[in-house]
């Protein structure tokens, strides 16, 4: 979750920035759509991810 900004009326706002599987997609769209039908959505493909979750070797963190 970041912090940001509209670009034409400059109001605050948060951003969410997502990695999921194409096998996911349509079910996130649904589930967006849902919630904020005027969401802002830029659907990307990634050829590479790494941090916490997405190297070779998994941590999970206990809640």
């Amino acid at each position: 979750m970041l912090h940001g900004q509209t670009g034409y009326l400059l109001e605050n706002t948060e951003v969410l920035i997502n990695v999921i599987s194409t096998r996911e997609l349509v079910q996130v769209e649904r589930l967006v759509k849902s919630i904020d039908e005027d969401a802002f959505m830029i659907i990307s493909n990634v050829h590479e991810v790494q941090g916490r979750g997405f190297n070779l070797e998994k941590e999970y963190i206990e809640k």
